[in-house]
């Protein structure tokens, strides 16, 4: 693992930031460079220090996640937000968060085996959901699943660039869809790569 990954933290909640903090100071490639209450500073602070992965809650005061997650998506693409949140029994959360940028989002209960995962997917340029929500996932798409199975046409082909090494914005400019488009098509491939895992595993459970 790389040694010093920048990470940020933002939160209205002190225990909340107490918490993620310590698991984050077990491990010696991560240093927390700062922590913010809401959306506005976190931005604000980001003309001083740019770190590599944003912590962000989705319900904040001034400026929520969401919002926060779009500005920093637009003025500091190689930033990787993930959202946290105690919510994580909501999918609407889950779902603005991913269309408003974020690279992934986890649940504030998340142990140490967790916060590793994510940042070793996340700086591998992977989608990454604590299993709490991998499994809220699955369970909000299981009947979308049952019907489709497999991967539409152009999600097959975004996959498949994807996966031969081509960047968001090569794909974009392959299939002649907006970056946007590209990163929504890997969003719902990922999606349905949980089911399916899921499905696979305990598939004799959800009779």
């Amino acid at each position: 693992m790389e040694k010093n990954i920048k990470i940020a933290i933002a939160d209205d909640h002190n225990v909340s930031i107490e918490g993620i903090t310590t698991i984050l100071n077990c491990l010696d490639y991560a240093e927390v460079v700062f922590v913010a209450s809401n959306g506005k500073e976190v931005i604000e602070k980001l003309e001083t220090i740019v770190p590599d992965i944003i912590l962000m809650d989705v319900q904040m005061p001034i400026m929520d996640g969401i919002e926060a997650t779009k500005e920093i998506t637009r003025c500091y693409p190689q930033i990787k937000v993930i959202g946290i949140s105690y919510f994580s029994d909501q999918i609407p959360y889950i779902q603005s968060m991913i269309n408003a940028g974020a690279k992934g989002f986890v649940s504030k209960n998340i142990n140490i085996k967790n916060i590793n995962d994510m940042i070793t997917n996340i700086l591998n340029g992977e989608i990454y959901f604590s299993p709490d929500v991998s499994a809220l996932i699955f369970r909000s798409q299981q009947n979308i699943f049952d019907k489709t199975k497999i991967l539409s046409p152009k999600e097959r082909e975004v996959s498949d660039l994807d996966h031969e090494g081509y960047s968001n914005k090569e794909i974009s400019d392959e299939l002649h869809i907006s970056k946007k488009t590209v990163e929504n098509y890997k969003y719902k491939i990922k999606i349905k790569e949980i089911a399916n895992k899921v499905k696979n595993k305990f598939g004799k459970f959800l009779k």
